[in-house]
């Protein structure tokens, strides 16, 4: 009796045991199937060109390359809104139609524009969607550009020597900056050759100037010297970005319009403070009218073996 309860258990485990194979082994079947039904099931597309060296004013192209794995013919449509494809020359179509077992290519042109081109690297994107049922289609693809001519600002003045003032010893400056390039640019002045007696003043901080505008920044020197002698020198100016790479340079002279001087150089001349020959210039502004102005006082030899002479009154 007891031999043939044990041998009953034992046939009862080996059918229950079978039948955990048998249930596992259906269960990797119907997974089976089930990935193999995706993977026949689905579309991809990539871009041929992951990155593009673009510069700006030039067009660049690339294709979307879509494959349809399926077994029936495909409809796939944009998936949302994308600006960057909505800006294209060549864009791809509304819908775009797929047979089973195609591969298709479809062409994507641009213009390199403020309004294409935002940033140096940039991405384009796609998304794309079935209007198929049961078709599993990838989530999107993108490609990034390169953009080469990043820089595009310019700094100007009106003149590249201006004057102090003689009556007030200041001296205006208008600094147009310019930014001719395709994205926005952020930038620092930095200002240099400014020496000891004398003040630059004028907008200063971290400035960003969007793609294709420009900016008039008022500055004003001022001669504070105590020294008699005729202020010269030169300022350079610089627009640097964040970090510290000079992205344009602009160099000024700014010098004393107006000076007296005695035509006797030598100062050993027993004749140098006695002498009545001084000449001066003088740098006028009134009523927007610009003139300059020679006084002389004195007699002055030009030329001794003929004679000839000089004389000023002023």
């Amino acid at each position: 009796m007891l031999q043939a309860k044990k041998i009953i258990n034992t046939t009862y485990q080996k059918i229950k045991n079978n039948r955990t194979i048998i249930l596992l082994f259906l269960i990797i079947i119907l997974f089976s199937y089930q990935v193999r039904a995706q993977s026949s099931d689905f579309v991809s597309y990539h871009f041929k060109a992951d990155t593009i060296n673009i510069e700006g004013g030039k067009t660049f192209s690339n294709y979307l390359i879509i494959k349809n794995a399926a077994l029936s013919t495909v409809g796939l449509v944009r998936n949302g809104v994308n600006v960057n494809l909505d800006n294209a020359i060549l864009k791809l179509p509304d819908t775009m139609i797929i047979e089973a077992g195609q591969t298709k290519s479809f062409p994507l042109k641009y213009f390199s524009d403020e309004q294409t081109i935002q940033s140096n690297i940039q991405s384009f994107e796609v998304k794309l969607r079935s209007i198929t049922r049961n078709i599993n289609v990838q989530k999107s693809s993108s490609f990034y550009t390169q953009l080469l001519n990043v820089s595009g600002l310019v700094l100007d003045v009106q003149s590249s020597e201006i004057y102090f003032d003689p009556i007030s010893n200041k001296a205006d400056l208008q600094l147009r900056v310019f930014n001719s390039g395709l994205i926005p640019i952020t930038f620092d002045l930095d200002l240099s050759g400014i020496p000891k007696g004398q003040e630059f003043l004028g907008t200063k901080g971290r400035m960003t100037l969007a793609a294709g505008t420009e900016k008039i920044l008022p500055f004003v020197a001022i001669n504070k010297s105590r020294n008699n002698a005729a202020a010269d020198f030169l300022v350079t100016i610089k627009a640097v970005d964040q970090s510290g790479n000079q992205l344009s340079v602009r160099r000024l002279r700014i010098m004393t319009v107006s000076s007296n001087r005695n035509l006797v150089l030598n100062e050993q001349d027993i004749y140098y403070k006695t002498r009545p020959n001084t000449l001066s210039l003088n740098y006028m502004n009134a009523n927007n009218f610009n003139s300059l102005q020679l006084f002389g006082n004195g007699k002055i030899d030009l030329k001794k073996e003929t004679g000839t002479s000089l004389q000023f009154k002023s």
